[in-house]
Protein backbone atom coordinates (compact mmCIF):
# COMPACT_ATOMS: atom_id res chain seq x y z
CA UNK A 1 0.00 0.00 0.00
CA UNK A 2 1.08 3.59 -0.87
CA UNK A 3 0.82 5.74 2.35
CA UNK A 4 0.71 8.90 0.70
CA UNK A 5 -3.33 8.38 -0.79
CA UNK A 6 -3.90 12.45 -0.23
CA UNK A 7 -0.71 13.36 -2.01
CA UNK A 8 -1.99 11.20 -4.87
CA UNK A 9 -5.29 12.44 -4.83
CA UNK A 10 -4.12 15.93 -4.55
CA UNK A 11 -1.77 15.17 -7.64
CA UNK A 12 -4.46 14.22 -9.85
CA UNK A 13 -6.49 16.94 -8.89
CA UNK A 14 -3.89 19.52 -9.92
CA UNK A 15 -3.07 17.47 -12.81
CA UNK A 16 -6.73 17.77 -13.96
CA UNK A 17 -7.09 21.20 -13.42
CA UNK A 18 -4.18 22.28 -15.38
CA UNK A 19 -5.59 19.80 -18.50
CA UNK A 20 -8.88 21.97 -17.86
CA UNK A 21 -8.66 24.27 -21.74
CA UNK A 22 -9.92 27.61 -20.92
CA UNK A 23 -13.71 28.74 -20.81
CA UNK A 24 -12.81 31.10 -23.68
CA UNK A 25 -11.07 28.81 -26.03
CA UNK A 26 -13.40 25.87 -25.27
CA UNK A 27 -15.13 26.42 -28.71
CA UNK A 28 -12.57 27.74 -30.78
CA UNK A 29 -10.57 25.51 -32.88
CA UNK A 30 -7.80 25.28 -30.54
CA UNK A 31 -7.91 24.40 -27.18
CA UNK A 32 -5.90 26.62 -24.73
CA UNK A 33 -4.05 25.71 -21.22
CA UNK A 34 -3.27 29.15 -19.68
CA UNK A 35 -1.93 26.95 -16.65
CA UNK A 36 0.75 24.81 -18.75
CA UNK A 37 3.86 26.55 -18.23
CA UNK A 38 6.34 24.92 -20.11
CA UNK A 39 9.87 24.07 -19.30
CA UNK A 40 12.61 26.47 -20.91
CA UNK A 41 14.70 24.69 -22.88
CA UNK A 42 18.20 25.85 -24.91
CA UNK A 43 16.97 25.65 -28.25
CA UNK A 44 19.66 28.07 -29.84
CA UNK A 45 22.41 24.84 -30.53
CA UNK A 46 21.01 21.22 -31.31
CA UNK A 47 17.67 22.47 -32.42
CA UNK A 48 14.55 19.69 -31.60
CA UNK A 49 16.62 17.14 -31.31
CA UNK A 50 18.73 18.31 -28.11
CA UNK A 51 15.51 18.71 -26.87
CA UNK A 52 13.84 15.78 -27.78
CA UNK A 53 16.45 13.72 -25.85
CA UNK A 54 16.09 16.20 -23.18
CA UNK A 55 12.38 15.00 -22.95
CA UNK A 56 12.55 10.94 -23.17
CA UNK A 57 15.42 10.91 -20.70
CA UNK A 58 13.01 12.31 -18.52
CA UNK A 59 9.91 10.13 -19.72
CA UNK A 60 12.49 7.33 -18.85
CA UNK A 61 13.23 8.64 -15.31
CA UNK A 62 9.32 9.18 -14.48
CA UNK A 63 8.73 5.61 -15.57
CA UNK A 64 7.92 4.38 -12.32
CA UNK A 65 4.19 2.82 -11.32
CA UNK A 66 3.42 5.12 -8.91
CA UNK A 67 0.42 7.64 -9.30
CA UNK A 68 3.56 10.84 -8.65
CA UNK A 69 5.39 9.63 -12.03
CA UNK A 70 2.32 9.03 -14.19
CA UNK A 71 0.79 12.46 -13.21
CA UNK A 72 4.04 14.00 -13.85
CA UNK A 73 4.64 11.91 -17.27
CA UNK A 74 1.45 13.44 -18.67
CA UNK A 75 2.15 17.09 -17.00
CA UNK A 76 5.60 16.75 -19.29
CA UNK A 77 3.39 15.74 -22.40
CA UNK A 78 0.74 18.27 -22.67
CA UNK A 79 2.85 21.00 -21.86
CA UNK A 80 5.57 20.39 -25.10
CA UNK A 81 2.07 19.26 -27.02
CA UNK A 82 1.13 22.89 -26.55
CA UNK A 83 4.06 24.75 -27.11
CA UNK A 84 3.99 26.95 -29.93
CA UNK A 85 7.64 27.49 -30.43
CA UNK A 86 8.66 24.04 -31.29
CA UNK A 87 7.72 22.26 -34.78
CA UNK A 88 4.27 21.13 -35.28
CA UNK A 89 5.60 17.56 -36.15
CA UNK A 90 7.15 17.21 -32.63
CA UNK A 91 4.37 18.95 -30.78
CA UNK A 92 1.95 16.15 -32.19
CA UNK A 93 4.94 13.17 -31.49
CA UNK A 94 4.34 14.85 -27.59
CA UNK A 95 0.38 14.45 -28.08
CA UNK A 96 0.79 10.91 -29.11
CA UNK A 97 2.90 10.22 -26.41
CA UNK A 98 0.60 11.90 -24.16
CA UNK A 99 -2.29 9.80 -25.82
CA UNK A 100 -0.41 6.43 -24.85
CA UNK A 101 0.77 7.55 -21.02
CA UNK A 102 -3.14 7.97 -20.68
CA UNK A 103 -4.18 4.82 -22.13
CA UNK A 104 -1.48 3.03 -19.71
CA UNK A 105 -2.92 4.71 -16.59
CA UNK A 106 -6.96 4.78 -18.07
CA UNK A 107 -6.88 1.79 -20.29
CA UNK A 108 -9.11 1.95 -23.64
CA UNK A 109 -12.39 0.68 -24.93
CA UNK A 110 -12.66 -2.41 -26.19
CA UNK A 111 -13.52 -1.61 -29.89
CA UNK A 112 -16.25 -4.75 -30.26
CA UNK A 113 -18.16 -3.59 -27.03
CA UNK A 114 -17.76 -0.08 -28.28
CA UNK A 115 -19.17 -0.93 -31.85
CA UNK A 116 -21.49 -3.13 -30.69
CA UNK A 117 -22.97 -0.52 -28.44
CA UNK A 118 -23.07 2.15 -31.74
CA UNK A 119 -24.58 -0.39 -33.79
CA UNK A 120 -26.98 -2.03 -31.67
CA UNK A 121 -27.39 -0.03 -28.64
CA UNK A 122 -27.60 -1.02 -25.17
CA UNK A 123 -30.60 -3.95 -25.17
CA UNK A 124 -27.88 -6.47 -23.94
CA UNK A 125 -26.42 -4.53 -21.24
CA UNK A 126 -30.15 -4.10 -20.14
CA UNK A 127 -31.14 -7.90 -20.27
CA UNK A 128 -28.13 -8.71 -18.54
CA UNK A 129 -28.17 -6.62 -15.62
CA UNK A 130 -32.07 -5.71 -15.19
CA UNK A 131 -32.29 -7.59 -12.15
CA UNK A 132 -29.59 -5.99 -10.38
CA UNK A 133 -30.87 -2.45 -11.24
CA UNK A 134 -34.08 -3.92 -9.48
CA UNK A 135 -32.17 -5.30 -6.51
CA UNK A 136 -29.85 -2.05 -5.99
CA UNK A 137 -32.86 0.07 -6.41
CA UNK A 138 -34.66 -1.62 -3.83
CA UNK A 139 -31.68 -1.48 -1.35
CA UNK A 140 -31.81 2.06 -1.66
CA UNK A 141 -35.05 2.55 -0.87
CA UNK A 142 -35.03 0.30 1.59
CA UNK A 143 -32.03 1.74 3.56
CA UNK A 144 -33.32 5.58 3.08
CA UNK A 145 -37.33 5.56 2.70
CA UNK A 146 -38.97 8.44 1.72
CA UNK A 147 -36.12 10.09 0.25
CA UNK A 148 -36.66 10.45 -3.01
CA UNK A 149 -40.11 11.59 -2.38
CA UNK A 150 -39.12 14.48 -1.54
CA UNK A 151 -37.90 15.17 -4.93
CA UNK A 152 -41.52 14.76 -6.25
CA UNK A 153 -43.04 12.84 -8.47
CA UNK A 154 -42.72 14.48 -12.35
CA UNK A 155 -39.94 12.70 -13.61
CA UNK A 156 -39.70 14.14 -17.00
CA UNK A 157 -39.79 17.53 -16.29
CA UNK A 158 -36.92 19.75 -16.55
CA UNK A 159 -34.98 20.56 -13.94
CA UNK A 160 -32.15 23.94 -13.90
CA UNK A 161 -28.74 23.84 -11.73
CA UNK A 162 -30.45 26.66 -8.78
CA UNK A 163 -33.24 23.58 -8.20
CA UNK A 164 -30.72 21.06 -8.34
CA UNK A 165 -29.20 22.78 -5.56
CA UNK A 166 -32.14 23.20 -3.66
CA UNK A 167 -33.31 19.10 -4.22
CA UNK A 168 -29.75 18.34 -3.31
CA UNK A 169 -30.10 20.51 0.19
CA UNK A 170 -33.54 18.80 0.61
CA UNK A 171 -32.16 14.83 0.41
CA UNK A 172 -29.16 16.04 2.48
CA UNK A 173 -31.42 17.33 4.94
CA UNK A 174 -33.14 14.29 5.04
CA UNK A 175 -29.86 12.34 5.51
CA UNK A 176 -28.76 15.18 8.77
CA UNK A 177 -32.49 13.94 10.26
CA UNK A 178 -31.40 10.36 9.85
CA UNK A 179 -27.99 10.26 11.40
CA UNK A 180 -26.64 13.76 12.19
CA UNK A 181 -23.17 12.18 13.55
CA UNK A 182 -22.42 11.18 10.21
CA UNK A 183 -23.91 13.88 7.80
CA UNK A 184 -23.54 17.14 10.44
CA UNK A 185 -21.60 18.89 8.36
CA UNK A 186 -21.93 18.12 4.80
CA UNK A 187 -23.33 21.49 2.94
CA UNK A 188 -24.13 21.57 -0.33
CA UNK A 189 -22.63 24.78 -2.40
CA UNK A 190 -23.68 26.33 -5.58
CA UNK A 191 -20.39 27.05 -7.60
CA UNK A 192 -18.96 28.77 -10.73
CA UNK A 193 -18.71 25.84 -12.76
CA UNK A 194 -20.56 23.40 -14.80
CA UNK A 195 -19.78 20.51 -12.42
CA UNK A 196 -21.54 18.56 -10.05
CA UNK A 197 -19.14 16.74 -7.10
CA UNK A 198 -18.04 15.69 -3.63
CA UNK A 199 -15.27 17.07 -1.73
CA UNK A 200 -14.50 14.89 1.21
CA UNK A 201 -11.96 17.21 2.34
CA UNK A 202 -14.27 20.34 2.97
CA UNK A 203 -17.37 18.06 3.27
CA UNK A 204 -19.30 19.41 0.68
CA UNK A 205 -21.50 18.63 -2.67
CA UNK A 206 -20.92 20.85 -5.26
CA UNK A 207 -23.13 21.70 -7.49
CA UNK A 208 -22.54 24.29 -10.66
CA UNK A 209 -24.37 27.15 -11.71
CA UNK A 210 -23.49 26.62 -15.37
CA UNK A 211 -24.92 23.07 -15.49
CA UNK A 212 -27.51 22.19 -18.30
CA UNK A 213 -30.71 21.51 -17.09
CA UNK A 214 -31.87 17.80 -16.62
CA UNK A 215 -34.72 15.47 -16.01
CA UNK A 216 -35.98 15.11 -12.67
CA UNK A 217 -35.29 11.20 -12.55
CA UNK A 218 -31.59 11.83 -13.76
CA UNK A 219 -31.49 14.35 -10.71
CA UNK A 220 -32.32 11.74 -8.54
CA UNK A 221 -29.88 9.26 -10.15
CA UNK A 222 -27.03 12.05 -9.40
CA UNK A 223 -27.87 12.23 -5.49
CA UNK A 224 -27.37 8.26 -6.01
CA UNK A 225 -24.40 8.76 -7.42
CA UNK A 226 -23.15 11.64 -5.97
CA UNK A 227 -23.98 11.86 -2.37
CA UNK A 228 -25.65 7.98 -1.36
CA UNK A 229 -21.84 6.71 -3.38
CA UNK A 230 -19.00 9.31 -3.08
CA UNK A 231 -19.84 11.04 0.02
CA UNK A 232 -21.52 8.20 1.83
CA UNK A 233 -17.99 6.24 1.41
CA UNK A 234 -16.24 9.06 2.59
CA UNK A 235 -18.12 8.94 5.53
CA UNK A 236 -17.60 5.38 6.52
CA UNK A 237 -13.81 5.08 5.30
CA UNK A 238 -13.16 7.99 7.87
CA UNK A 239 -14.45 5.50 10.42
CA UNK A 240 -11.97 2.88 9.74
CA UNK A 241 -8.53 4.47 8.45
CA UNK A 242 -8.28 7.80 6.29
CA UNK A 243 -6.85 5.95 3.39
CA UNK A 244 -10.57 4.37 3.14
CA UNK A 245 -11.90 7.62 3.07
CA UNK A 246 -9.71 9.06 0.36
CA UNK A 247 -9.09 5.79 -1.21
CA UNK A 248 -6.70 3.03 -1.63
CA UNK A 249 -4.76 2.96 -4.84
CA UNK A 250 -6.48 2.28 -7.78
CA UNK A 251 -9.83 2.00 -6.62
CA UNK A 252 -11.24 4.79 -9.14
CA UNK A 253 -12.99 2.29 -11.24
CA UNK A 254 -14.37 0.54 -8.57
CA UNK A 255 -15.85 3.61 -6.64
CA UNK A 256 -17.30 4.91 -10.15
CA UNK A 257 -18.48 1.83 -10.89
CA UNK A 258 -20.77 1.49 -7.64
CA UNK A 259 -21.63 4.78 -7.96
CA UNK A 260 -23.23 4.34 -11.35
CA UNK A 261 -24.56 1.29 -10.79
CA UNK A 262 -26.91 3.32 -7.69
CA UNK A 263 -27.38 6.21 -10.28
CA UNK A 264 -29.18 3.45 -12.84
CA UNK A 265 -30.73 2.35 -10.10
CA UNK A 266 -32.76 4.72 -9.09
CA UNK A 267 -33.12 6.45 -12.70
CA UNK A 268 -34.12 3.37 -13.85
CA UNK A 269 -31.29 3.85 -17.32
CA UNK A 270 -27.65 3.57 -17.75
CA UNK A 271 -26.35 7.12 -17.86
CA UNK A 272 -26.30 8.58 -21.23
CA UNK A 273 -23.04 10.35 -20.75
CA UNK A 274 -21.22 6.89 -19.39
CA UNK A 275 -21.93 4.99 -23.13
CA UNK A 276 -21.29 8.33 -25.46
CA UNK A 277 -18.08 8.81 -23.84
CA UNK A 278 -16.71 5.46 -23.78
CA UNK A 279 -17.76 5.23 -27.77
CA UNK A 280 -16.55 8.66 -28.42
CA UNK A 281 -13.00 7.81 -27.13
CA UNK A 282 -13.45 4.90 -29.61
CA UNK A 283 -13.96 6.68 -32.14
CA UNK A 284 -11.35 9.25 -31.27
CA UNK A 285 -8.68 6.73 -31.02
CA UNK A 286 -9.32 5.09 -34.19
CA UNK A 287 -10.75 2.31 -33.00
CA UNK A 288 -14.16 2.40 -35.04
CA UNK A 289 -14.48 1.59 -38.88
CA UNK A 290 -15.85 4.52 -40.89
CA UNK A 291 -18.11 4.09 -43.94
CA UNK A 292 -15.20 3.26 -45.97
CA UNK A 293 -14.67 0.04 -43.76
CA UNK A 294 -11.13 2.09 -42.52
CA UNK A 295 -9.83 2.84 -38.83
CA UNK A 296 -9.25 6.70 -38.83
CA UNK A 297 -9.02 8.83 -35.79
CA UNK A 298 -11.91 11.20 -36.06
CA UNK A 299 -10.68 14.62 -35.06
CA UNK A 300 -12.60 16.70 -32.35
CA UNK A 301 -13.82 19.27 -35.28
CA UNK A 302 -15.90 16.35 -36.92
CA UNK A 303 -16.84 14.85 -33.65
CA UNK A 304 -18.12 17.97 -32.25
CA UNK A 305 -20.66 17.92 -35.47
CA UNK A 306 -21.46 14.39 -34.68
CA UNK A 307 -22.54 14.90 -30.63
CA UNK A 308 -24.28 17.73 -32.01
CA UNK A 309 -26.69 15.81 -34.41
CA UNK A 310 -27.03 13.04 -31.56
CA UNK A 311 -27.93 15.78 -29.00
CA UNK A 312 -30.41 17.56 -31.15
CA UNK A 313 -32.41 13.95 -31.95
CA UNK A 314 -32.20 13.03 -28.17
CA UNK A 315 -33.33 16.12 -26.54
CA UNK A 316 -35.27 17.92 -29.21
CA UNK A 317 -36.66 20.06 -26.56
CA UNK A 318 -33.19 22.16 -25.61
CA UNK A 319 -32.17 25.09 -27.42
CA UNK A 320 -29.59 25.10 -30.28
CA UNK A 321 -27.20 26.61 -27.77
CA UNK A 322 -27.74 24.25 -25.02
CA UNK A 323 -26.79 21.76 -27.03
CA UNK A 324 -23.50 23.07 -28.63
CA UNK A 325 -22.59 23.43 -24.96
CA UNK A 326 -23.05 20.34 -23.89
CA UNK A 327 -21.46 19.15 -26.77
CA UNK A 328 -18.15 21.07 -26.83
CA UNK A 329 -17.92 20.10 -22.82
CA UNK A 330 -18.42 16.82 -24.12
CA UNK A 331 -15.95 16.41 -26.69
CA UNK A 332 -13.37 18.33 -24.88
CA UNK A 333 -13.14 16.22 -22.18
CA UNK A 334 -11.81 13.38 -24.91
CA UNK A 335 -9.62 16.15 -26.34
CA UNK A 336 -8.50 17.89 -22.97
CA UNK A 337 -4.54 18.13 -22.42
CA UNK A 338 -3.84 18.70 -25.87
CA UNK A 339 -4.41 21.17 -28.72
CA UNK A 340 -7.35 19.87 -29.96
CA UNK A 341 -7.18 21.49 -33.65
CA UNK A 342 -7.22 19.24 -36.93
CA UNK A 343 -2.89 19.61 -36.82
CA UNK A 344 -2.18 18.38 -32.91
CA UNK A 345 -4.36 16.04 -31.35
CA UNK A 346 -4.26 13.49 -28.17
CA UNK A 347 -6.67 11.82 -26.52
CA UNK A 348 -7.08 11.67 -22.64
CA UNK A 349 -8.67 8.37 -21.57
CA UNK A 350 -9.72 8.86 -17.99
CA UNK A 351 -13.52 8.32 -19.00
CA UNK A 352 -13.33 5.04 -19.74
CA UNK A 353 -12.89 3.66 -15.92
CA UNK A 354 -16.20 5.04 -15.82
CA UNK A 355 -17.69 2.57 -18.20
CA UNK A 356 -15.36 -0.56 -17.29
CA UNK A 357 -15.54 0.24 -13.25
CA UNK A 358 -19.86 0.05 -14.12
CA UNK A 359 -19.59 -3.17 -16.00
CA UNK A 360 -16.96 -4.70 -13.68
CA UNK A 361 -18.57 -4.06 -10.84
CA UNK A 362 -21.91 -5.12 -12.05
CA UNK A 363 -20.30 -8.70 -12.70
CA UNK A 364 -18.62 -8.85 -9.39
CA UNK A 365 -22.06 -8.32 -7.66
CA UNK A 366 -23.22 -10.82 -9.88
CA UNK A 367 -20.76 -13.27 -8.85
CA UNK A 368 -21.62 -12.61 -5.04
CA UNK A 369 -25.26 -12.95 -5.43
CA UNK A 370 -24.44 -16.44 -7.26
CA UNK A 371 -22.61 -17.29 -4.22
CA UNK A 372 -25.53 -16.81 -2.12
CA UNK A 373 -25.08 -13.62 -0.73
CA UNK A 374 -27.98 -10.96 -0.46
CA UNK A 375 -28.04 -7.58 -2.34
CA UNK A 376 -27.27 -5.91 1.30
CA UNK A 377 -24.96 -8.04 2.40
CA UNK A 378 -23.04 -7.12 -0.80
CA UNK A 379 -23.87 -3.24 -0.61
CA UNK A 380 -23.19 -2.95 2.99
CA UNK A 381 -19.41 -3.98 2.86
CA UNK A 382 -18.46 -2.39 -0.58
CA UNK A 383 -19.68 0.93 1.03
CA UNK A 384 -16.87 0.48 3.86
CA UNK A 385 -15.15 3.00 2.22
CA UNK A 386 -13.31 3.85 -1.23
CA UNK A 387 -11.83 0.16 -2.34
CA UNK A 388 -12.08 -2.39 -4.90
CA UNK A 389 -13.68 -5.56 -3.92
CA UNK A 390 -12.12 -7.22 -6.50
CA UNK A 391 -8.47 -6.88 -5.25
CA UNK A 392 -7.05 -8.84 -2.99
CA UNK A 393 -5.38 -6.77 -1.30
CA UNK A 394 -7.79 -3.99 -1.16
CA UNK A 395 -10.10 -6.87 0.72
CA UNK A 396 -7.51 -7.76 3.23
CA UNK A 397 -6.92 -4.34 3.94
CA UNK A 398 -10.55 -3.61 5.24
CA UNK A 399 -10.80 -6.91 6.51
CA UNK A 400 -7.91 -5.72 9.16
CA UNK A 401 -9.23 -2.04 9.82
CA UNK A 402 -12.99 -3.84 10.73
CA UNK A 403 -11.08 -6.33 13.04
CA UNK A 404 -8.77 -3.31 14.94
CA UNK A 405 -12.18 -1.13 14.80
Amino acid sequence: MQPDVDAEVDAYGEILKELKPTTASSKAETLEYPQLKTENFDKDEGGFEAEHQEINDELIRLKRQDVRSKVKHLELLAKHANDDSIPVDNRQFAADEFTKISIKMYGEPDPEVAGKILNEGLVEFYGKYDDIRTLVKSYLHGEYPGLFDLFGDDNQRWVGPSEIAELFEKGLNYLKSQNQKDWGDWQVLQVDSDKLSVSRSSKTICVGLHRSSDKLITVKGLFAHEVLRHARTAINGAKLDSLLSSGLPDHVPAEEGFATINEFAIADKIPDKLVDRYVDISAALGQLRVTSGNHIRIKRSKLVLAVIERLRRRYPDKSQDEIENIAYAHVNRIFRGTPGNDAISGVFTKDVVYFNGFIDMLKYIRAELDGGKSIKEIMKFVELGKFDPTNSDHVDYVKNKLKQA
